[in-house]
């Protein structure tokens, strides 16, 4: 969890950002299950649909080896389904000190949402280096400069199965 905090923090520099880990969250009125999560982060930043709001990102981080279920998924789509939308703009970070299986990118997309890109995958190959898109040459400059919306694209690019739904309903 600290090396995925520590990254965040890298690419947000320009941004600022705050943060706390291990919380039990538990709903006042939200159709939320109480569930853990690694950590949660508010930030400022780019954002193409909506400039003035923060960011909030809560996020589940495992260790080589260790698998991202579609329990957490499932958990982590509704605490950031319950966010306000018209106040804040919510992402979920998933990272691991290994790689993504094909079943661990399934549970992933079931908490993309359905229009915009919110999924952040962190593995091993954004996690270790200093900049998240060093092991990525061809990742553009523009996602770079875009923080949380532009990895949750990128993770996008990377991983076709996490495209929001949808835009997969829609033809392309």
């Amino acid at each position: 969890m600290a090396v995925t905090l520590q990254q965040l923090d890298t690419d947000l520099s320009s941004h600022g950002m705050l943060y706390t880990t291990c919380l039990e969250l538990t709903a006042s009125g939200a159709a939320v299950d109480t569930c853990e999560t690694d950590f949660v982060a508010m930030t400022t930043g780019y954002s193409h649909h909506q400039r003035h709001l923060p960011q909030v990102v809560v996020g589940e981080c495992k260790a080589a080896g260790r698998e991202i279920t579609p329990d957490d998924a499932d958990h982590l789509a509704k605490i950031a389904d319950a966010l306000p939308r018209r106040r804040v703009s919510a992402f979920i970070v998933f990272a691991k000190t290994g790689g993504f299986s094909d079943a661990e990118i399934d549970a992933c997309a079931r908490a993309q949402a359905r229009w915009h890109e919110r999924v952040i995958l962190l593995s091993k190959d954004e996690l270790e280096p200093y900049d998240i898109f060093e092991r990525h040459p061809g990742a553009d400059r523009m996602m770079k400069a875009q923080g949380l919306e532009g990895l949750a694209h990128f993770t996008t690019q990377r991983f076709p199965r996490l495209r929001p739904e949808g835009f997969r309903n829609v033809g392309g």
